[in-house]
């Protein structure tokens, strides 16, 4: 696998009233343009590059916030996490990288330029927080910077079902080079009211994980991690998973097995992405 610079955004965190949470966060890189790492359901005709350009004219923009506000968007507290659904290929950070959020009415956009970081920055837990035009709300935002990394793609299958019954927890995935257990990327989450439905039978339930793309610095391990329960209320996996991030030519493929007990079988597939591999 080729190395290369990657940014990963973990957690973005709203701090403010009781709200609808309507808008979208987007981040930008010289490689891959922009992408969304979430944008609700008023914004899906939208590519992130299109969205981007419209927010900053005034007519569509207040066009924008008015579709956003016609739709019922789910509610946010404070210190609610925002669940992100992308990015769909891995950020690089060479030269800059950019992170534009438009929520709630409010563009703001925060530019990272590589020429301010040091060795301190690189594999180490970094935050930044700010506050919205209004200055009634404010975010913060989880992440880190990676030299030398490799592009994780996941797939979970639940397999050999014997009988069927309901999913809720969580899905994570960090790196072992950085120890704070906030800094993961939650892959698939679900609450006990929206439990996912397990059929029977050998893999026919891939698991719709909200976001399936993680950077990971060569010389780490990618950690995932399981906290998964039945609808009964038992839990059936409290696991992590440790792979060591190898280096090769290739793209090249893992399968993980781990046991539920003698209800069914998680099937873990992780594709590691080379430099020339890396596709939207």
């Amino acid at each position: 696998m080729s190395c290369y610079d990657i940014a990963e955004v973990y957690r973005v965190t709203y701090y403010g009233p009781e709200d609808r949470l309507r808008g979208a966060i987007m981040v930008c890189d010289m490689k891959t343009g922009f992408q969304f790492l979430y944008k609700d359901k008023s914004l899906d005709e939208f590519d992130a590059q299109e969205l981007y350009i419209k927010l900053f004219n005034a007519e569509e923009h207040e066009e924008l916030d008015k579709k956003a506000t016609m739709m019922i968007q789910p509610c946010i507290k404070t210190r609610d996490h925002i669940l992100l659904s992308g990015p769909k290929a891995s950020v690089g950070f060479v030269p800059d990288l950019s992170l534009c959020l438009f929520l709630f009415g409010d563009i703001c956009t925060i530019s990272i330029h590589n020429h301010r970081l040091g060795s301190k920055d690189l594999s180490v837990p970094l935050k930044r927080s700010f506050v919205t035009y209004d200055g009634t709300r404010s975010f913060s935002i989880l992440y880190a910077l990676f030299k030398n990394a490799v592009e994780a793609r996941v797939k979970v299958k639940i397999c050999n079902v014997v009988s069927a019954f309901g999913l809720y927890g969580v899905v994570a995935a960090r790196t072992s080079a950085i120890k704070a257990p906030a800094y993961s990327s939650i892959l698939f989450f679900k609450d006990e009211d929206e439990k996912l439905e397990v059929k029977p039978g050998n893999g026919d339930n891939d698991l719709a994980l909200s976001r399936s793309v993680v950077g990971v610095p060569f010389g780490s391990e990618l950690i995932l991690q399981f906290g998964l329960c039945d609808d009964g209320g038992g839990k059936l996996v409290e696991h992590n998973e440790r792979i060591e991030v190898t280096q090769g030519e290739t793209s090249s493929r893992t399968v993980r097995s781990i046991p539920f007990g003698n209800q069914c079988l998680i099937e873990v597939e992780i594709n590691w992405k080379s430099k020339r591999d890396m596709q939207l």
